[in-house]
């Protein structure tokens, strides 16, 4: 997800989003994991989260 970050910077999904389109497919996580490394890269700086006019939550 880094590398990815890092390649598209203005890049912004949903959580869903990161976990279907982002991740490699043969990388088994759960949505309770991936909540909490996404948790951490917003607590660390890396990543902002923002709502879109939707309601969704982008990150």
């Amino acid at each position: 997800m880094a590398r990815y970050l890092r390649e598209n910077p203005h890049a912004s999904d949903s959580a869903g989003g990161v976990r279907i389109w982002w991740l490699p497919l043969d990388l088994a996580i759960t949505a309770d994991e991936l909540h909490e490394a996404l948790t951490w890269m917003k607590q660390q700086g890396l990543i902002a989260e923002t709502q879109a006019a939707d309601g969704r939550v982008r990150i």
